[in-house]
């Protein structure tokens, strides 16, 4: 099913500003030095290091990934936030004009699941407050095909926390986007489900399947910040709560409950304190299992 956009579609979380682009300006044809996959990639981590800036494709190009974009370089914290994407993070202002072209992840078997873009949030917005971002991001896509994007939440342990999010099988937009002219096509977002079998007792994290008893993350090429929430530590027959997207959002315990919120009785509890926002609290499962995953690093829980 494909979705146009045919005029233009704003959705911003907290824009604190203009998502006019400045900075750089680069082409990316469809093949050759500087062009395809690689090149789109380059040129948005060229554009977020130095302040944004206007990328132009080829007309009527295929920009294919076969797998998520990894950490390769300065910056080097632009990979897998709140799950793997194909392109960098955006985190400043870019504008991608489109040229009638697609970008996709592949059909091909065996890719494995990630959206396509991920804006980072504006943390002195009002409505964003103080979140943990690789950085202010503000896209604007013109006359482009977006097909095929992928958002996969984390399965939970066998008797232990919930699934994970899947959030944003295109675009997970935190930040601020305009779409003019934009064709979403075939682009779909999961959440986890619980294990049925196994050891791991953590909760699933937004990007990743529980890991034994922590839970699963944003996946493997998260670059932590120096600052971030946490996940809560699990307890008897209750998974820890999970965390917000604050710095101080973590999922501690909260009076009457174990650490992270999760129910000393085996039924699902909330997030403690701050991480109220992050999340609930995994119950022990229609077992009642006797381990509790321990909420992970960073939203994990």
């Amino acid at each position: 099913m494909a979705i146009v956009a045919a005029l233009s579609l704003l959705i911003a979380l907290g824009t604190g500003g203009s998502a006019i682009a400045a900075g750089v300006s680069v082409t990316v044809p469809c093949t050759g030095t500087g062009g395809g996959s690689a090149g789109l990639v380059a040129a948005i981590v060229n554009a977020d290091a130095n302040g944004g800036g206007t990328i132009t494709l080829g007309s009527a190009c295929s920009y294919s990934f076969t797998a998520a974009y990894t950490n390769s370089g300065t910056p080097d914290d632009l990979a897998d936030w709140y799950g793997p994407a194909a392109l960098p993070a955006i985190a400043a202002s870019i504008t991608i004009v489109g040229n009638g072209s697609t970008i996709s992840r592949s059909t091909a078997s065996g890719t494995p699941d990630f959206r396509l873009f991920f804006v980072g949030a504006n943390p002195s917005a009002a409505a964003t407050p103080s979140w943990t971002t690789p950085g202010a991001g503000a896209l604007v896509l013109e006359n482009l095909t977006l097909s095929g994007g992928l958002a996969q939440g984390g399965n939970g342990g066998f008797g232990g926390g919930g699934g994970g999010l899947g959030a944003g099988g295109a675009i997970y937009n935190q930040g601020a986007t305009v779409l003019t002219a934009v064709t979403l096509s075939g682009n779909s977002a999961h959440g986890g489900s619980v294990a049925t079998s196994g050891t791991a007792t953590g909760g699933g994290g937004v990007g990743a399947d529980a890991a034994s008893t922590t839970g699963g993350g944003f996946g493997s090429g998260f670059a932590e910040p120096a600052t971030y929430p946490t996940g809560g530590l699990g307890v008897l027959l209750g998974g820890g709560g999970g965390a917000g997207f604050g710095s101080s959002e973590d999922g501690v315990g909260v009076a009457g409950a174990g650490a992270g919120g999760g129910s000393l009785t085996g039924t699902a509890g909330d997030g403690g304190s701050g991480g109220a926002k992050g999340g609930d609290g995994g119950g022990g499962g229609a077992g009642g299992s006797l381990l509790a995953g321990n909420g992970g690093a960073y939203g994990e829980g």
